[in-house]
């Protein structure tokens, strides 16, 4: 027991971080957190940085880890004084960075209620690529199709009760699911 100002005091270390991380696509960005162990640890507040960025250009702004390129960066989190009082606990996290991103073009459609959405794959240069499949998840629509090795056309129907509509769509490139886009449509 430690007495700090008279009063009894006990320190709690930090065990663990958890990160549910592991991919991002290359040219984008993901706001980190971690979720720290134990609750009533006596420090958690997290400091982020890149270890080692290997040919990913990754950076920390902020919380956010920004990737420019394919490959695995390794992600350091931080926090001061959490393994003791005088000592860091330190955590290294390995994410890959995926040589696909998905980017979605909105394309309203006619009075009737249709939404069409494009979906394209932006594949980094000089990846190689075998095969390319869509899986549109989540959402209320009909008529998808694949246009062209690297977009996916996703018809949305919305009737005159129904203004909004919500969905995600998938790739799998090379039979690796490398990236997934959330979609939101309010005609109100």
């Amino acid at each position: 027991m430690i007495t700090r100002r008279n009063m009894p005091y006990w320190f709690i270390p930090v065990t663990d971080i958890r990160m549910n991380l592991t991919n991002i696509p290359f040219g984008t960005s993901q706001e980190l957190s971690g979720f720290v162990s134990p609750l009533n640890a006596t420090n958690r507040w997290i400091i982020w940085s890149v270890f080692s960025a290997g040919m990913t250009g990754a950076t920390i702004s902020g919380n956010a880890l920004v990737v420019a390129n394919p490959g695995v960066v390794i992600v350091r989190a931080t926090i001061l004084n959490g393994a003791s009082e005088t000592t860091n606990y330190i955590q290294d996290f390995s994410i890959v960075v995926d040589p696909v991103r998905i980017e979605p073009r909105f394309q309203v459609g006619d009075l009737a209620g249709t939404l069409s959405i494009d979906f394209t794959a932006v594949i980094f240069s000089g990846t190689t690529v075998s095969s390319i499949e869509w899986f549109l998840i989540e959402s209320v629509s009909d008529g998808e199709r694949i246009t062209g090795q690297g977009t996916l056309t996703a018809t949305v129907w919305l009737d005159h009760d129904n203004t909004e509509s919500s969905g995600a769509v998938m790739v799998r490139i090379n039979n690796t699911i490398t990236d997934r886009a959330s979609f939101n449509f309010s005609t109100g």
